[in-house]
C-alpha cells in the first residue's frame, strides 16, 4: 500500500514536516477516530472489499476500547500481548484474523504513514488454524430448507449458495448487469479482495433469478430499497435454517457446492476457479469429505486382501 493511496479526512490538521513521529507532533498524539478513518480510506483506495473493511474497522475499534485510555499510536507490545491473551476464549480462526488485521495496521503506521519507527505488533504470534473439514448441508436437508420457504428471495439465496457456490458477500453485491443470460448463462462475481470471476450456472438457476432481473442495480434489495449487507444475508439464511429445525449456516451451502462440484468434475482447478479460491490447497479440502468413495476404496482393498488369502 503506497503513500499515494492515503487520503486525509477533512478538518484533520495537516501533519508538520517530519510527521507525527512516534505518534507525537505539534498537535499531540493522533486520536483513534482520525487514524482509523485514514486507514479506512487507504483500504478503500486500495480497492479492498467493503465487507473486509468493515471487519477490520470493528477489530481496530475493539482494540482501541481494550487499550483505553492509551491511544492506538501509543500502544506498546506488552499491551498488545495482553489484548491477544484476552481473546483466548475465541476460536483460533477468529483470533488469527483479529491479530493479522492489527499487525497489518501497525505496519501501515510504520510505512507509509511513518507515524511509528517500529511496529509494536510485529512480535504477536498469529495462532495456527487447524484445517477444518467442510461440513456441507446434506442433500435431504437442503431440499427441506428449499421446500419450507415461500419467499422467492430466500429460495434464490439457497440456490446461489448450494448450486453456484456464492459467498454471502457475493450474493449481497450481485447486480443485474452481472447476470449474463445468453446461450451459456453465467454470473460475473466480485469476491474476496475485490477479485472478479465468472461463475457458470444453468437455465434453472437463471429462471430462479428472473423475478429480480427486471430492475437495474443490485439484484436483491431490502424493504427500504437499500442493498443487503453480507451479514444480513448470512443471518437471514441462518435464521431460516433454524426455523425449520436445521443446524446449518449460510456458508455450509458453499461447502455443499464445493463438495458436489469436486465429486462431479474430479478437477480441482475447475472448482478452484468457480469458487474463487486463491490456492488449490483450499479447494483440496472438499475432496476429504466424500465418505462414500472412501468406503468403496476400503471395500475394494479388502476384496484384494481376501483374494490373496485364498491363494
Amino acid at each position: 500500500m503506497s503513500a499515494e493511496l492515503v487520503y486525509l479526512p477533512q478538518n484533520l490538521p495537516v501533519q508538520p514536516a517530519g510527521g507525527f513521529h512516534g505518534g507525537q507532533g505539534s498537535y499531540g498524539p493522533m486520536p483513534n477516530e482520525a487514524i482509523i478513518q485514514i486507514y479506512v480510506q487507504s483500504m478503500r483506495a486500495a480497492r479492498l472489499s467493503e465487507n473486509h473493511i468493515t471487519h477490520v474497522r470493528q477489530n481496530l475499534c475493539r482494540l482501541a476500547d481494550h487499550l483505553s485510555p492509551t491511544l492506538l499510536v501509543e500502544a506498546r507490545y506488552p499491551q498488545l500481548l495482553a489484548w491477544q491473551v484476552s481473546m483466548s476464549h475465541l476460536a483460533a480462526g477468529t483470533a488469527a484474523v483479529c491479530i493479522s488485521n492489527v499487525r497489518v495496521f501497525y505496519r501501515w503506521l510504520v510505512r507509509p504513514m511513518r507515524i511509528l519507527d517500529v511496529s509494536p505488533a510485529e512480535e504477536l504470534i498469529v495462532p495456527k488454524v487447524p484445517a477444518r473439514r467442510p461440513r456441507p448441508v446434506p442433500e435431504n436437508h437442503l431440499q427441506i430448507a428449499v421446500a419450507c420457504t415461500l419467499d422467492p428471495m430466500m429460495r434464490a439465496w439457497l440456490y446461489l449458495g448450494a448450486y453456484a457456490g456464492l459467498r454471502c458477500c457475493e450474493i449481497a453485491e450481485l447486480q443485474r448487469g452481472w447476470v449474463i443470460d445468453g446461450e451459456v448463462p453465467r454470473l460475473q462475481v466480485i469476491g474476496k479482495g475485490s477479485k472478479e470471476r465468472v461463475v457458470y450456472i444453468g437455465p434453472q438457476i437463471l429462471s430462479i433469478l428472473e423475478p429480480f432481473m427486471e430492475r437495474t442495480g443490485h439484484l436483491f434489495l431490502r424493504a427500504n430499497g437499500r442493498p443487503f449487507r453480507a451479514q444480513n444475508v448470512s443471518n437471514r439464511i441462518g435464521d431460516h435454517f433454524k426455523s425449520v429445525g436445521l443446524p446449518y449456516t449460510a456458508h455450509q451451502l458453499r461447502h455443499r457446492y464445493g463438495t458436489r462440484a469436486l465429486a462431479l468434475t474430479k478437477n480441482i482447478r475447475v472448482v478452484q476457479e468457480q469458487m474463487g479460491h486463491s490456492s488449490p490447497a483450499t479447494t483440496q479440502v472438499y475432496a476429504m469429505v466424500n465418505e462414500e468413495e472412501t468406503v468403496d476404496l476400503a471395500k475394494a482393498l479388502d476384496a484384494e486382501v481376501r483374494d490373496t488369502r485364498r491363494t
